[in-house]
């Protein structure tokens, strides 16, 4: 009887916790405008999902938008990403990683691009770093990219830069794109093979107050084309075309009450011709209808007891530390560890301490000590199963 009221207790955790930890995510119903190939800024209504889960050392990112026109037709677009991650020491981080990106736009055939690669970061509690290399292809050949981007959290405010580079072959006045020189316009010489290099830099900042969260970015897009036997662009001068486009985007959303806010985005895009992208601003007022429970955070938001737990984010990592200078084996075990048992290492100020990659949001845990009961760890609020079990709860940030 034990054992199964241990088994269901279980069982009802990782029914009830897991996903409300692990899924985060929203859905924007709302109008407004946005650049369409041909016509300018075109007046729309938009559904627009995204969400991301996070079990263990994977990542799943999606993202997509369906936008009504009205007379002028409708597009969809879509995006996303897996990431697998494996720790190589406390500062650094490898991760794998394959994306994807498909869009039509009215009057358009539909484009696909895809690449897949691998980055290392060096990361801290605050401050982090990555180098990437990427492979791929559009519908216009084979891509590669380097990237390198910096981020930093200044408690509510958040920061970060990034910068990469995008080559690939072009084959001019071949017709297949009508508005393939939105980056760099080529010369007419029909035919020629050519070298297309996207250089992108952007800044984003994010802030977040109680209710009201807001995030800006901007950036820099430098296209150019050169052809495919040029050794460096000073060798061919009148053969080369650079262009360059400016962007800003702004969001601002106020949360009504749990679930659901009030989002507005205002900003521009830079011409993208791997997926039928002109470029020009867009608007658009927005319902936010979130996946997760904001106020089941909010409740949590109260700190650990001060001789309780102790949980610190590190990059993607976060780390555990409980001060229990007497015990001689400490395990933790909870839903970002399929409730598995994972053991603590003490440190010199007696502290047991261990590092995990979990997502932010709300999780569920028990700890022992010396292979005792497991029980909820001091310092984190306790819930109760059907059973009477007591598991702990905490916010991961």
């Amino acid at each position: 009887m034990r054992l199964a009221s241990r088994l269901s207790g279980v069982l009802l955790a990782v029914l009830t916790g897991p996903l409300a930890a692990q899924v985060q995510g929203h859905v924007d119903l709302g109008m407004g405008g946005a650049p369409l190939a041909g016509s300018g800024v075109a007046s729309l209504w938009a559904v627009a999902p995204a969400f991301r889960w996070e079990p263990a050392r994977f990542r799943i990112d999606g993202n997509g938008e369906y936008r009504d026109f009205g007379a002028a037709g409708h597009a969809w677009s879509g995006a996303a990403s897996l990431s697998w991650f494996v720790p190589a020491g406390r500062t650094l981080l490898f991760e794998a990683n394959g994306a994807g990106e498909g869009r039509q736009n009215p009057g358009l055939p539909g484009a696909v691009t895809w690449d897949a690669g691998a980055r290392l970061h060096l990361r801290s509690t605050t401050t982090g770093a990555w180098l990437g290399l990427r492979g791929g292809r559009d519908r216009l050949g084979a891509l590669e990219r380097w990237e390198v981007g910096l981020w930093r959290n200044l408690g509510p405010l958040s920061l970060q830069l990034q910068g990469q580079r995008t080559s690939g072959g072009l084959l001019t006045g071949s017709g297949a794109s009508p508005i393939a020189d939105t980056l760099a316009r080529p010369d007419t010489n029909s035919g020629q093979t050519r070298v297309r290099i996207t250089t992108d830099f952007g800044m984003w900042v994010g802030w977040s107050l109680g209710r009201l969260q807001l995030r800006g970015g901007l950036g820099l897009r430098v296209g150019q084309a050169e052809p495919a036997n040029s050794g460096t662009l000073a060798d061919t001068p009148l053969s080369v075309a650079t262009a360059r486009y400016n962007w800003w985007t702004a969001e601002g959303t106020y949360w009504l009450s749990d679930r659901v806010g009030f989002t507005g985005t205002i900003g521009t895009q830079p011409p993208n011709p791997s997926l039928f992208v002109s470029g020009g601003q867009f608007m658009r007022l927005s319902i936010r209808v979130a996946l997760d429970r904001r106020g089941e955070r909010a409740a949590l938001e109260a700190p650990a007891a001060p001789e309780g737990l102790k949980v610190r984010r590190s990059g993607i990592e976060v780390e555990f530390a409980l001060p229990v200078p007497l015990a001689s084996r400490v395990e933790l075990m909870g839903d970002f560890t399929d409730w598995q048992p994972v053991a603590l290492e003490r440190g010199a100020d007696g502290k047991w301490r261990t590092r995990l990659l979990v997502s932010p949001g709300v999780h569920y845990l028990d700890v022992r000590y010396d292979g005792s009961e497991w029980r909820a760890p001091p310092g984190a609020r306790v819930v109760r199963d059907e059973f009477g079990k007591e598991s702990g709860v905490i916010l991961i940030e």
